[in-house]
């Protein structure tokens, strides 16, 4: 999760959203203020409708959507600086 909020500072124009499953909002806050990040948009999704919907079967996985909503990318497991640096100058 460092790696996603530096790169939500270095990379104004892509909105990240990171997104919580099946955890309290207290759970959720606890860990971030437990853990010093400061993201930006954190959404919950207490049932795990979003996984189920976009097939998502293993956490942590960092979905890449364009601006009109489509995905284009996925990426399943932990995610480097460089992958994320790679796949954000790919994909947009």
């Amino acid at each position: 999760m460092p790696v996603l909020e530096q790169a939500e500072q270095r990379y104004s124009d892509v909105t990240f959203i990171s997104l919580n499953q099946r955890e309290s909002s207290e759970t959720v806050q606890r860990f971030l203020q437990e853990e010093g990040l400061n993201l930006e948009y954190v959404l919950l999704d207490s049932r795990g409708e979003i996984a189920t919907n976009k097939g998502i079967f293993s956490l942590p996985a960092t979905l890449f959507f364009d601006a009109n909503g489509a995905l284009v990318h996925s990426h399943a497991g932990d995610l480097s600086a460089v992958s994320l640096q790679r796949s954000i100058e790919q994909y947009f």
